[in-house]
């Protein structure tokens, strides 16, 4: 109980609590999605799955919707600190250089300092980001699972055949 309290605050820390992450979407977005994705004549237990993926589908793009923030406004600082906003291009471009460390200390010291503010949010959001992959990924696999079991258990199958 302890763990997932710690995680709790860790994600309402970093602005991921779960609040955020279940905003409700569009209206009918999740259904239409599971809609499409399973087709008309589908079993409730294979929509089930596909509304499953639906909703896994919405909390990545919250997660990257979050990642994209935290990038727009480190870019912002770097552009208001620089007073050059032609040189931020570069400088994103150049990040993974900063972060390695490998500038000479004279060469980029607000990109660098701006980077290291934003380097341990975005290494935060890069696991939130792979936890929300995982679970859409484990929701396609069962999808596919339902469908094939009932593909199995149907009458008339070349499985049954």
């Amino acid at each position: 109980m302890a763990g997932k309290l710690a995680s709790r605050v860790n994600a309402t820390t970093h602005g991921l609590s779960a609040s955020v992450l279940r905003q409700p979407p569009p209206a009918g977005a999740i259904e239409a999605f599971a809609r499409a994705f399973c087709g008309a004549a589908a079993d409730p237990a294979l929509f089930a799955r596909a509304v499953e993926i639906a909703e896994r589908r919405m909390e990545l793009r919250a997660v990257r919707a979050h990642q994209a923030t935290v990038l727009e406004r480190w870019r912002d600082r770097l552009a208001e600190k620089s007073g050059n906003k032609d040189c931020v291009l570069e400088a994103i471009d150049s990040k993974t250089v900063e972060l390695a460390g490998t500038r000479s200390e004279g060469e980029g010291g607000d990109e660098n300092e701006s980077l290291k503010a934003a380097a341990p949010n975005l290494t935060t959001l890069e696991r939130y980001e792979r936890r929300a992959w995982s679970r859409l990924k484990r929701a396609i696999r069962e999808f596919m699972t339902t469908k094939a079991l009932q593909q199995i258990a149907q009458p008339g199958s070349a499985a049954a055949g």
